[in-house]
């Protein structure tokens, strides 16, 4: 390997630790600061969001929520909204920072109120239906 080359590869893994280093020290992430330590570090991927949400009594309110949530939620997909029984589902895509804080606060900007919220990895199961 040429002198050159060798200065280039332990630049880069310099490099590469200086941020390994940043990373694990920035504040937030040390473990006795975040609530779930290892959580920064897995590759979590797109996810589904399972909510009920009170209030929904027609087609119309439906798509009232529907609206709010595609215009505040970038990245949504496989939305479904039962009026009947107040379940909405949908896919948000790798990367997302949406809290359930977050997604609380837009369903109340909709107008309704949302009782109960689950996540869980997306099987790229959900469809697209309103109503």
């Amino acid at each position: 390997m040429s002198r050159r080359r060798r200065e280039t590869v332990t630049v880069a893994c310099a490099g590469t630790a200086l941020l390994l280093v940043a990373a694990l020290t920035a504040p937030g992430l040390i473990a006795e600061e975040h609530p779930d330590p290892g959580a920064w570090l897995l590759d979590e991927g797109p996810e589904v969001v399972e909510m009920v949400v009170t209030g929904l009594s027609c087609p119309f309110c439906a798509y009232g929520l529907e609206k709010r949530l595609r215009s505040e939620i970038e990245g949504l997909s496989g939305l479904e909204i039962e009026a009947r029984t107040g379940k909405v589902t949908f896919r948000i895509p790798e990367g997302s920072t949406y809290t359930d804080e977050d997604l609380e606060e837009i369903v109340k900007k909709a107008g309704f109120a949302m009782r109960e919220l689950e996540r869980s990895p997306d099987s790229g199961e959900a469809g697209e239906r309103t109503g």
